[in-house]
Formats: C-alpha cells, structure tokens, sequence
C-alpha cells in the first residue's frame, strides 16, 4: 500500500483543511448602522420607515429611542412591495428607549409608529 502525500507536511490536519489544501469558509456580512429606519425622524402616527434590505440575514435586532409613547411594530416583505405585520412589537408607555430581537425568514424589514413622535431606530441583522 503507498503511502498517502500530505502536502499540509505531517501530523495532523488543521482544522479547515484537507488532504488537498485549505477550505475557505465565506462569512455574511452584519447590517445596520445607527439610524437606517429613522434617524431622530418626526414620525406621524401610523408612519413607516425607510425599507430595510437585511440581505436574508436571519438574526434581527430593532432598537432606538422614542420622544413619546408609541408602539413600534415591525412590517415584513419578501420583495420590498408587499407588507405583513409581524407579531414583534414594543409598547413605550411613554417616551424612552425599546429593543426588540427575533428570527425573521423575510428578507425587508420596516418599522411602524402607532403614535407620532421623534424616533431614532436602527434595524441590525446577522447571519
């Protein structure tokens, strides 16, 4: 039986790699930056923001602050056109901060007020 090269030299195979060399492994970027659903924005009640593309990214994350109390709601499309209330919200019994996470399959994200109120929010995801 001849013998197996191993051009990774001897001993064991390091972690990512293989008989025939190295495997790279791509990595998704994170989204979000301070203020992409409304940036100290003076929402009017039952106002939307700016459309989110999370590129698919499962792990969301909504947080910001509000001048009044409102709830923020959170919209969902597959194609930036057609919405769909989820089931994850923040009820601000009066003005503060609020912070909402969950697992969303839908690629656009958008936010929604229920009352009007000076609103900075930042929509994150990650894979």
């Amino acid at each position: 039986m001849a013998a197996i090269f191993n051009p990774l030299g001897p001993g064991p195979t390091p972690a990512g790699g293989n008989l025939i060399g190295s495997v790279g492994v791509a990595s998704k970027p994170n989204i979000g930056s301070t203020g992409n659903a409304w940036n100290a924005t003076a929402v009017a009640a039952a106002g939307v923001s700016a459309t989110i593309d999370t590129g698919g990214l499962a792990n969301v994350s909504v947080f910001g602050s509000a001048s009044a109390a409102t709830t923020i709601g959170v919209n969902v499309s597959a194609d930036g056109a057609t919405w769909y209330p989820s089931s994850n919200s923040d009820a601000l019994s009066a003005a503060g901060d609020f912070y909402l996470q969950f697992a969303c399959g839908a690629r656009y994200i958008q936010l929604s007020s229920s009352a009007a109120a000076t609103i900075t929010a930042t929509v994150a995801a990650k894979g």
